[in-house]
Protein backbone atom coordinates (compact mmCIF):
# COMPACT_ATOMS: atom_id res chain seq x y z
CA UNK A 1 0.00 0.00 0.00
CA UNK A 2 2.87 2.52 0.99
CA UNK A 3 4.50 1.76 -2.54
CA UNK A 4 1.16 2.43 -4.25
CA UNK A 5 0.95 5.77 -2.48
CA UNK A 6 4.16 6.73 -3.17
CA UNK A 7 4.14 5.90 -6.43
CA UNK A 8 1.12 8.08 -7.37
CA UNK A 9 2.68 11.11 -5.47
CA UNK A 10 5.96 10.74 -7.52
CA UNK A 11 3.85 10.49 -10.81
CA UNK A 12 1.95 13.39 -9.66
CA UNK A 13 5.05 15.42 -9.12
CA UNK A 14 6.44 14.41 -12.68
CA UNK A 15 3.55 15.19 -14.35
CA UNK A 16 2.79 18.41 -12.99
CA UNK A 17 6.52 19.32 -13.31
CA UNK A 18 6.47 18.51 -17.05
CA UNK A 19 3.80 21.15 -17.59
CA UNK A 20 5.47 24.19 -15.91
CA UNK A 21 4.44 26.68 -17.85
CA UNK A 22 1.37 27.39 -20.28
CA UNK A 23 0.32 29.47 -23.43
CA UNK A 24 -1.50 31.94 -23.06
CA UNK A 25 -3.47 34.48 -25.49
CA UNK A 26 -3.27 32.32 -28.61
CA UNK A 27 -4.11 34.74 -31.86
CA UNK A 28 -4.28 34.13 -35.58
CA UNK A 29 -4.27 37.02 -38.27
CA UNK A 30 -5.05 36.44 -41.56
CA UNK A 31 -2.38 38.14 -43.98
CA UNK A 32 -3.71 36.76 -47.67
CA UNK A 33 -5.88 34.08 -49.21
CA UNK A 34 -3.79 31.42 -47.70
CA UNK A 35 -1.44 32.99 -45.38
CA UNK A 36 -1.56 34.13 -41.76
CA UNK A 37 0.32 34.70 -38.73
CA UNK A 38 0.15 33.54 -35.35
CA UNK A 39 1.29 34.84 -31.66
CA UNK A 40 1.27 33.76 -28.31
CA UNK A 41 2.93 33.77 -25.09
CA UNK A 42 4.48 31.27 -22.53
CA UNK A 43 2.96 32.03 -18.99
CA UNK A 44 4.53 30.56 -15.91
CA UNK A 45 7.84 30.17 -17.75
CA UNK A 46 10.73 28.59 -15.74
CA UNK A 47 12.64 31.51 -16.63
CA UNK A 48 14.94 31.56 -13.63
CA UNK A 49 15.93 28.15 -14.20
CA UNK A 50 16.44 28.73 -18.34
CA UNK A 51 18.82 31.87 -16.74
CA UNK A 52 21.12 29.92 -14.64
CA UNK A 53 21.52 27.10 -17.10
CA UNK A 54 22.37 29.94 -19.69
CA UNK A 55 24.92 31.20 -17.32
CA UNK A 56 26.18 27.66 -16.61
CA UNK A 57 27.60 28.87 -20.56
CA UNK A 58 27.82 24.77 -21.72
CA UNK A 59 24.85 24.06 -23.50
CA UNK A 60 22.07 25.56 -25.32
CA UNK A 61 18.64 25.86 -24.36
CA UNK A 62 15.92 24.77 -26.66
CA UNK A 63 12.62 26.00 -27.09
CA UNK A 64 10.42 23.95 -30.14
CA UNK A 65 7.39 24.88 -31.05
CA UNK A 66 5.38 22.41 -33.29
CA UNK A 67 1.83 23.88 -34.92
CA UNK A 68 -0.12 21.26 -36.63
CA UNK A 69 -3.55 22.24 -38.26
CA UNK A 70 -6.11 19.35 -37.97
CA UNK A 71 -9.62 18.89 -39.68
CA UNK A 72 -12.03 17.26 -36.96
CA UNK A 73 -13.96 14.37 -38.18
CA UNK A 74 -17.58 13.20 -36.23
CA UNK A 75 -16.68 9.33 -35.89
CA UNK A 76 -13.46 9.04 -37.37
CA UNK A 77 -10.15 10.20 -36.27
CA UNK A 78 -9.23 14.11 -37.21
CA UNK A 79 -7.09 14.30 -40.26
CA UNK A 80 -3.56 16.20 -39.97
CA UNK A 81 -3.23 18.93 -42.70
CA UNK A 82 -0.42 20.89 -42.20
CA UNK A 83 2.74 20.97 -39.56
CA UNK A 84 5.18 23.96 -38.49
CA UNK A 85 8.11 23.13 -36.26
CA UNK A 86 9.97 26.67 -35.09
CA UNK A 87 13.00 27.03 -32.66
CA UNK A 88 14.38 28.87 -30.68
CA UNK A 89 17.91 28.55 -29.29
CA UNK A 90 19.32 30.49 -26.90
CA UNK A 91 23.45 30.01 -25.59
CA UNK A 92 26.50 31.63 -24.83
CA UNK A 93 29.24 32.85 -27.86
CA UNK A 94 32.98 32.47 -25.76
CA UNK A 95 34.44 34.11 -28.93
CA UNK A 96 32.09 37.17 -28.58
CA UNK A 97 31.88 37.23 -24.74
CA UNK A 98 27.97 37.65 -25.13
CA UNK A 99 24.92 35.44 -25.05
CA UNK A 100 22.48 34.63 -28.08
CA UNK A 101 19.26 34.01 -29.14
CA UNK A 102 18.61 32.14 -32.48
CA UNK A 103 15.86 31.24 -34.17
CA UNK A 104 16.98 29.98 -37.26
CA UNK A 105 16.74 33.39 -39.25
CA UNK A 106 18.50 35.63 -37.20
CA UNK A 107 20.99 35.37 -34.13
CA UNK A 108 20.37 37.87 -31.88
CA UNK A 109 22.87 39.46 -29.49
CA UNK A 110 22.90 40.62 -25.61
CA UNK A 111 25.21 41.13 -22.74
CA UNK A 112 22.89 39.25 -20.40
CA UNK A 113 21.15 36.19 -20.16
CA UNK A 114 17.97 38.84 -18.31
CA UNK A 115 17.72 41.12 -21.26
CA UNK A 116 16.51 38.29 -23.91
CA UNK A 117 13.85 36.93 -21.03
CA UNK A 118 10.96 38.57 -23.42
CA UNK A 119 11.72 36.99 -26.45
CA UNK A 120 11.97 33.77 -25.02
CA UNK A 121 8.58 33.99 -23.78
CA UNK A 122 6.70 35.23 -27.12
CA UNK A 123 6.32 34.09 -30.43
CA UNK A 124 5.42 36.41 -32.84
CA UNK A 125 4.39 36.61 -36.28
CA UNK A 126 4.98 32.79 -36.89
CA UNK A 127 4.21 32.71 -40.68
CA UNK A 128 1.13 29.55 -41.51
CA UNK A 129 0.11 28.73 -45.01
CA UNK A 130 -3.43 26.51 -44.95
CA UNK A 131 -5.26 25.76 -48.27
CA UNK A 132 -8.57 27.76 -48.06
CA UNK A 133 -10.35 26.98 -45.11
CA UNK A 134 -14.22 27.29 -45.83
CA UNK A 135 -16.14 26.34 -43.10
CA UNK A 136 -13.60 26.91 -40.31
CA UNK A 137 -15.47 25.39 -38.00
CA UNK A 138 -14.00 22.31 -38.89
CA UNK A 139 -10.31 23.24 -38.03
CA UNK A 140 -8.46 23.59 -34.86
CA UNK A 141 -4.42 24.11 -34.36
CA UNK A 142 -2.71 22.24 -31.87
CA UNK A 143 0.07 24.06 -30.60
CA UNK A 144 2.51 22.67 -28.50
CA UNK A 145 5.79 24.08 -26.85
CA UNK A 146 9.01 21.79 -25.38
CA UNK A 147 11.74 23.53 -23.69
CA UNK A 148 15.23 21.67 -23.19
CA UNK A 149 18.07 22.62 -21.47
CA UNK A 150 20.87 20.78 -18.84
CA UNK A 151 21.73 21.98 -15.70
CA UNK A 152 23.52 21.36 -12.37
CA UNK A 153 20.31 22.84 -10.24
CA UNK A 154 17.82 20.30 -8.46
CA UNK A 155 14.21 21.34 -8.41
CA UNK A 156 14.76 23.86 -5.90
CA UNK A 157 17.40 25.65 -8.00
CA UNK A 158 20.20 24.22 -5.46
CA UNK A 159 23.31 22.98 -6.70
CA UNK A 160 24.58 19.34 -7.09
CA UNK A 161 27.61 17.57 -9.10
CA UNK A 162 25.01 15.77 -11.50
CA UNK A 163 23.88 17.44 -14.73
CA UNK A 164 20.79 16.40 -15.26
CA UNK A 165 18.39 17.32 -18.61
CA UNK A 166 14.92 19.32 -18.17
CA UNK A 167 12.43 19.05 -20.34
CA UNK A 168 9.45 21.01 -19.89
CA UNK A 169 6.37 20.58 -22.41
CA UNK A 170 2.81 21.96 -22.85
CA UNK A 171 0.12 22.15 -25.52
CA UNK A 172 -3.02 23.98 -26.53
CA UNK A 173 -5.70 22.92 -28.79
CA UNK A 174 -6.68 26.69 -30.45
CA UNK A 175 -9.98 26.01 -32.17
CA UNK A 176 -10.24 28.40 -35.82
CA UNK A 177 -14.24 28.31 -35.53
CA UNK A 178 -14.88 31.84 -33.17
CA UNK A 179 -10.85 32.52 -33.58
CA UNK A 180 -9.82 33.64 -37.20
CA UNK A 181 -9.74 36.87 -37.78
CA UNK A 182 -9.84 38.30 -41.15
Amino acid sequence: MKNLIFSLFLSLFFISSSFAFSIEEVHISKVSEKRYLLFFYLKDFPLQEVILALKRQKEEVLLLCEIELYRKYLFFRDERLERYVFFKKAGYDPLRNQYYLDDGKIRIFFNHPEDFANFLTKFESLPLSFPSLAGSEDYYLLIKVQLKFYTHLDAKLRYTSKIREVVYKTEKTYDLQKKLLY
